[in-house]
């Protein structure tokens, strides 16, 4: 095991052993030994702050005792040498090590008379904060040797934590993929939000019902999400996380505000997820929502992410275009470029991947001329077409279409009913996916 310095008397200080699954050791280094012949009682209690980054890998407490132990004083270290505490501590995330130290010893003490009861700990995960207390009795040592068993010597307590130490928080939203409902214009759009630049910003449409999402790239554990609001704030609305973007959870709710700028935050998360959505309820004006920056931290996963796999240089067609409305417009990353079709039902875009990926997800960015009805297809060819979702009785709000997970190489959005009199038209078609 290895060594530990000592605090001054009655003083805690932490000291981290080098291993996968830590072992902090924090000693109480007083003298608690009392009396001739008359062992006393005493109730030992405090609390200890875990760092943001740790936590107890349980909340399973225990003691044991040891033989001997050099004497607990300001700067010198002390060397455990106790039984079996190597497999003890594997189970526990709190620990109390008695020890005595008689006094002139020369040699390890085996017959310790002394005894720890009533320990009681309780841990706050989400705060960190650990409160213990026990009582500790010190009784009489024996030196069979020398057949004196009326010596008094110290007794000293070390308090162990089991604590696995994760990464400090990282911001994991910024520059990740951000969808909208709907954006106010194509000089608000949802990619505002997440892109470092607080003078840009995300504006839906005047409704209540809008949402944003980010797609952190896979499951990550989350810490804390902050939203910046411009003067259009939401008066009140739901911060939601996924897994797979169609089954939401409700992590933390705001209410009851009125317009002006604000920055919500909600801090000690424990969900974790890989979108994490803001669903509007209620605005405070008569505009809609408006965020200069939502921003989620946590502890980035491993695994593959998902990425974008459009993009401005991918190759793309379509059944038809309308004046200087081009297929590749809609992948061109300018937000008020736009494809648009001819006047008919049956019209469609594609896109080519490059090569045979998975894709997980697809969004969609409507300009007022949308579909009612369209579904998504993919094919290995661009002429075998295999359709994997279908879409009915839109209303006008982007598409986001998530939990797919399905292979190839071209992917296209076919129309089946338009919702206006004129063609189809998109200012923006993502693919998503690995």
């Amino acid at each position: 095991m290895k060594q530990v310095l000592c605090s001054l008397f009655g003083v805690f200080a932490l000291v981290a052993a080098a291993n996968a699954s830590t072992y902090y050791r924090i000693p109480t280094c007083g003298q608690i030994a009392y009396g001739q012949y008359a062992p006393l009682t005493k109730t030992y209690s405090g609390t200890i702050q875990l760092n943001p980054n740790e936590h107890l890998i349980n909340t399973n407490s225990g003691f044991a005792w040891t033989d001997y132990l050099t004497p607990c004083q300001a700067g010198p270290s002390a060397d455990f040498m106790f039984p079996n505490a190597s497999s003890t501590l594997a189970d526990l995330g709190f620990y109390v090590l008695h020890t005595y130290f008689p006094p002139g010893a020369t040699r390890g003490v085996y017959d310790p008379h002394y005894a720890l009861a009533d320990l009681a700990v309780n841990y706050n995960q989400s705060t960190g904060l650990i409160t213990w207390s026990f009582t500790g009795y010190n009784g009489l040592y024996c030196d069979y040797v020398n057949s004196d068993c009326s010596t008094i010597g110290q007794t000293y307590y070390y308090i162990l934590l089991n604590i696995q130490t994760v990464q400090a928080p990282q911001l994991l939203s910024q520059g990740k993929p951000a969808f909208g409902s709907s954006a106010e214009s194509s000089c608000y759009t949802a990619a505002n939000a997440v892109d470092g630049d607080m003078c840009k910003r995300w504006g839906s449409k005047f409704t209540d019902n809008e949402w944003l999402v980010v797609d952190l790239g896979n499951v990550q554990k989350l810490s804390t999400v902050k939203l910046y609001w411009e003067n259009s704030a939401a008066a009140s609305y739901n911060l939601q996380v996924s897994s797979d973007g169609v089954a939401y959870t409700t992590i933390g709710s705001k209410s009851g505000f009125a317009c002006g700028a604000r920055t919500d935050s909600f801090p000690n998360l424990t969900a974790s997820g890989r979108f994490v959505k803001m669903q509007g309820v209620k605005r405070s004006t008569q505009y809609g929502y408006s965020l200069y920056e939502i921003q989620v931290l946590g502890y980035a996963a491993t695994g593959t992410l998902d990425a974008k796999l459009s993009a401005p240089t991918s190759a793309s067609c379509a059944s038809s275009t309308q004046a200087c409305y081009v297929p590749a417009n809609a992948f061109d990353l300018y937000p008020d470029t736009r494809w648009a079709s001819n006047w008919t039902d049956n019209e469609w875009i594609y896109v080519d991947l490059g090569s045979v990926k998975t894709v997980t997800g697809i969004y969609l960015e409507w300009e007022n001329a949308y579909a009612s009805n369209f579904a998504m297809q993919l094919s290995q060819d661009a002429k075998c077409w295999t359709t994997f979702n279908t879409v009915t009785n839109t209303t006008g709000q982007n598409t986001l279409l998530l939990k797919q997970s399905s292979q190839g190489r071209y992917v296209r959005m076919l129309g089946i009913k338009r919702a206006t009199g004129y063609g189809y038209s998109l200012y923006n078609f993502e693919v998503y996916g690995h």
